[in-house]
């Protein structure tokens, strides 16, 4: 393996000299920075691949190094460490990955060096010296596989979290490339919003999921699906009348569908949105509101739109265990969703005891990799016939994922 860089800034010398010892390896080389205000200087000499960077220094603090790596646009894998406020740890986390930084990981004071050591493998692990697949898709690529059905549906189950009755599916892109194999959204949703192929994208998987739907049916009734939709598409009035004669060309009913409104971008014009939700709603499609309080999303959309439904975050379930303010989060929405007379479905669900702690808040339906990881059309048809007879056989409070 090549050797990689690892510098350490903390202004506590200490710090940084009992990391560097702790770590020494063949396949690390490291640097210890003690005075900040030297960044520029040693960061352009030594070019690291890691920093291990300190946020709380006296001469400069490390969000506004994080601003100058940004500034660089640097690629290296950052690890944030403090001893201050977790709820502050955490912000300066989320701000690096606002501005476009590999932020790996962050770690409180006293240093546990095994957990940093873990951190660092991963980040082996990763090999961050090749390309990513982000930068080697080109947009006549992406156009080419939206044209050839090389973009399919698939599936991830949401289950009534009383009852633990399976009643929807998520439809979720999976790219098969030719080269890079099996690729999530994050790989290409982006490329597709900002060079006008949203649309297209959008209407090939719902055509693909609703010729889907039937099968789907057959071992499941009374399913329902949900399908992303980015917020670019809330432009065409005449999206409502497409997607309602899609529907009927399929024979399946509007409220056999519901339409998550993703908040990547910002909706170019909140009139149209407006008209076009309620228009839909109208037409007897739900609507699911996703990633309150992230991005551009917020309470005043539920306000004013005709929302039926709202997705509690998977990285707030995620954390639901480990964070207060996680938990805090998740009950206040469970809550929010409750008042509003909105079905609240909880992403990201891991664990047994965060499907426990959901169910105990009221929340109404969930999904996640406990249950099932999105799965392709024969494979989600043999999970769904297997969790029904491993469902019969099961306490409803020790449901197991299959």
């Amino acid at each position: 393996m090549q050797e990689k860089r690892l510098l350490i800034v903390d202004d506590d010398a200490r710090i940084g000299r009992l990391a560097q010892r702790a770590l020494k390896s063949a396949e690390l080389v490291s640097q210890v920075l003690d005075d900040p205000l030297a960044f520029e200087s040693v960061y352009a000499s030594f070019r690291p691949d890691i920093i291990l960077l300190d946020l709380q220094m006296a001469q400069r603090d490390g969000v506004q190094l994080l601003r100058y790596l940004a500034d660089q646009d640097s690629s290296a894998g950052i690890v944030l460490m403090s001893g201050i406020d977790e709820r502050i740890i955490n912000t300066s986390k989320r701000l690096g990955e606002s501005l476009g930084l590999n932020i790996l990981a962050t770690l409180q004071k006293p240093l546990e060096l095994a957990a940093l050591q873990r951190v660092l493998e991963a980040f082996y692990r990763a090999e961050r010296s090749s390309p990513s697949v982000i930068q080697l898709i080109a947009q006549g690529e992406l156009e080419e596989a939206i044209h050839n059905g090389a973009i399919l549906p698939y599936y991830q189950p949401q289950l009534d979290l009383r009852t633990l009755q399976v009643t929807g599916a998520e439809v979720l892109a999976r790219w098969h490339h030719p080269q890079h194999g099996l690729l999530p959204p994050a790989d290409f949703i982006a490329l597709a919003e900002s060079t006008g192929l949203i649309e297209a994208l959008t209407f090939s998987l719902l055509r693909q999921a609703l010729q889907d739907f039937n099968f789907l049916l057959a071992v499941q009734p009374g399913l329902r699906l949900s399908v992303n939709l980015s917020p670019l598409l809330l432009e065409d009035l005449e999206l409502p009348e497409r997607i309602h004669t899609l529907l009927e060309d399929h024979g399946v009913e509007p409220s056999q569908l519901a339409l998550e409104i993703t908040e990547s971008v910002r909706a170019p014009m909140p009139s149209r949105s407006m008209d076009i939700l309620t228009r839909l709603r109208l037409k007897g499609i739900a609507l699911s509101y996703d990633d309150l309080g992230k991005g551009y999303a917020s309470v005043d959309q539920l306000y004013y739109l005709p929302f039926s439904e709202l997705k509690v975050d998977k990285e707030y379930v995620i954390d639901l265990r480990r964070s207060a303010d996680a938990a805090a989060i998740v009950r206040s929405t469970i809550e929010l969703g409750q008042r509003l007379n909105l079905r609240v479905v909880a992403e990201g669900i891991e664990t047994s005891e965060s499907l426990m702690q959901l169910r105990a808040l009221g929340c109404h339906a969930g999904q996640g990799r406990y249950f099932s990881l999105p799965l392709p059309l024969r494979e989600i048809l043999g999970w769904l016939e297997r969790w029904q007879q491993r469902r019969a056989g099961l306490p409803e409070a020790d449901a197991g994922g299959l």
